[in-house]
């Protein structure tokens, strides 16, 4: 029996021996709080990632980009891309008879090809260090799920299932789990390892403004120590049933206290993070785009160019020119194809001052430039004007 089934087993024998389960639970149609597309388990590879150098070296031709992954980002955070599913629900979907930790192949190559654009650094070099910070994320998700099973197997009472249930009441801005995964797999990024040198600087500033850009708790992750050891205590108290408002006693303080060092300390062999089965998502159906997030022109001058950046026609050429809210002159492309080109679309976001991620996010928040325009703060311009 290795590692993997060992803690399968201890997972289902511990549960076997709690008094109840979490009220209100449907064991068989667990929901998790991202949204899979309805056909990654009807059409889908599934595959285990060996090791880190299993990781893409290009954006290939056979792996359809999903576009705009920031929109789904800025809407459902990292778990987007990827999720933790527990032992404790190995036989129910997604993956039945599998737990661990599954990235979404197509959305991960879609962010690290943003991010090598972003960053102008190589597609490979990308590529790890978001898998870094993702894989992070998801081992803190196993390390509360474990520590919590080892509480379980003294107190005979069930902490992890209520907890989840919990969680599903109450808004995605108290879901302080997800900052503080966010917050150490930032940490781990920026200080390395024994094994691994820390981020460069460039990756760790795209980390920062994806984990920014993220809804609710998910934001939390970029704050202050300070902060940060409050939002702990509240994330403990919400695992271990403690009401928010509660006056704490003194024997309360010390579980709040007793759980957040366990889950700083050192692994026991048995729940090590690096034993947690890992998996790509392959989604066959993936969308397949001919250009940038397959965006057409139409909606680059009506939407982003008129509405987002107050966008104001100036005059006509060759081609149509207006003057947006930093007051750069942009032109925009001829209709000659109803996509955007690369060349184009990059000229646009620089005199917008954007990068392609945070196009990407704003595109999204604004439901395709239809709402919360224009634009506020107003960004200084990356090129020169069309004067």
């Amino acid at each position: 029996m290795n590692t993997t089934q060992k803690i399968e087993k201890i997972f289902s024998d511990v549960e076997k021996h709690l008094s109840s389960i979490a009220l209100d639970e449907d064991e068989g149609s667990l929901e998790y709080p991202d949204k899979w597309p309805a056909e990654v388990e009807g059409g889908s590879d599934i595959f285990p990632i060996d090791e880190t150098n299993d990781l893409a070296s290009t954006a290939g031709i056979d792996d359809a980009i999903d576009p705009g992954v920031g929109e789904v980002i800025s809407n459902s955070g990292i778990e987007a891309i990827a999720i933790y599913k527990s032992p404790r629900f190995i036989n129910s979907h997604p993956f039945k008879g599998m737990w661990g930790i599954f990235i979404y192949r197509q959305r991960f190559l879609s962010l690290v090809s943003t991010m090598a654009i972003d960053t102008q650094s190589p597609f490979q070099e990308c590529s790890s260090t978001l898998h870094g910070f993702i894989d992070s994320h998801e081992k803190f998700h196993f390390k509360v799920d474990s520590r919590s099973l080892e509480l379980e197997s003294f107190t005979k009472q069930p902490i992890w299932r209520p907890y989840l249930a919990r969680l599903r009441r109450v808004p995605i801005s108290d879901w302080f789990e997800e900052g503080i995964a966010n917050s150490s797999a930032y940490a781990s990024i920026k200080k390395g390892s024994r094994i691994k040198m820390p981020a460069p600087a460039d990756h760790i500033e795209f980390i920062k403004d994806l984990i920014e850009a993220s809804p609710g708790a998910y934001a939390f992750g970029t704050q202050s120590v300070k902060a940060l050891q409050s939002i702990r205590s509240e994330m403990a108290k919400q695992i271990l049933g403690i009401p928010q408002n509660t006056q704490l006693s003194g024997s309360q303080e010390f579980q709040i206290n007793t759980f957040n060092n366990t889950l700083s300390s050192l692994s026991n062999t048995i729940f090590n993070p690096n034993a947690v089965p890992r998996y790509w998502v392959s989604n066959l159906k993936a969308h397949e785009t001919t250009s940038p997030l397959a965006i057409q022109i139409n909606e680059m001058r009506d939407g982003f160019i008129v509405k987002y950046l107050n966008g104001q026609f100036k005059d006509r050429t060759d081609h149509e020119r207006f003057q947006i809210d930093n007051k750069d002159l942009v032109k925009v492309p001829n209709p000659h194809s109803k996509d955007l080109k690369n060349r184009e679309f990059r000229n646009l976001i620089g005199h917008a001052g954007m990068s392609k991620f945070e196009f990407e996010v704003e595109r999204g928040r604004t439901k395709k430039w239809q709402k919360n325009t224009p634009r506020d703060p107003i960004k200084p311009s990356k090129l020169k004007s069309n004067d």
